[in-house]
């Protein structure tokens, strides 16, 4: 599982742990690590349990630069629900230039 982004569906999570399923991989079931600091993060001291607010069941996540340890999953970024997240780009290409004169 040494990949840059995990993408995954939720199942179910506790107050320590997300369970999902890894989207392309046969729904094979992964443990994340989503609460407390974690020591295979680089940023030690973060932690996502501010997710169990909004958390639901087949909500979709990413999960950027994975470790795995253990048979549990610590990311370094959580992304919610990422097909939701704006292209600026997009945005831009319809905008029009207008000069002033």
């Amino acid at each position: 599982m040494e990949k840059e982004c995990l993408r995954v569906v939720v199942d179910r999570w506790d107050d320590t742990y997300i369970y999902a399923n890894v989207c392309g991989d046969g729904n094979a079931e992964v443990q994340v690590h989503y609460c407390a600091p974690s020591p295979y993060i680089a940023y030690k001291n973060c932690d996502w349990k501010y997710l169990s607010a909004v958390l639901r069941e087949n909500c979709l996540l990413n999960l950027v630069c994975p470790i795995v340890s253990e048979g549990v999953v610590y990311p370094e970024l959580i992304i919610f629900e990422p097909d939701y997240l704006v292209d600026i780009s997009a945005i831009a290409a319809c905008c029009e230039s207008f000069s002033q004169s």
